[in-house]
């Protein structure tokens, strides 16, 4: 009985560990990703009267 609660309690602390891992590896990539988008989308704010107008014949 104790070899069973050994394996169960060694089961437990690695999946608390994987959670926390994958939870981590979450916010981790949330916070990048809103970095890089920023700079590289610049068009993401613009009005229409932002926008250049051609006159079509």
């Amino acid at each position: 009985m104790n070899l069973l609660k050994l394996i169960a309690f060694i089961v437990i602390i690695w999946f608390v560990y994987q959670i926390r891992k994958f939870i981590s590896g979450i916010r981790i990539n949330k916070h990048s990703a809103n970095n890089t988008s920023s700079p590289k989308n610049t068009r993401k704010n613009l009005d229409i009267q932002d926008a250049e107008f051609e006159d079509i014949p």
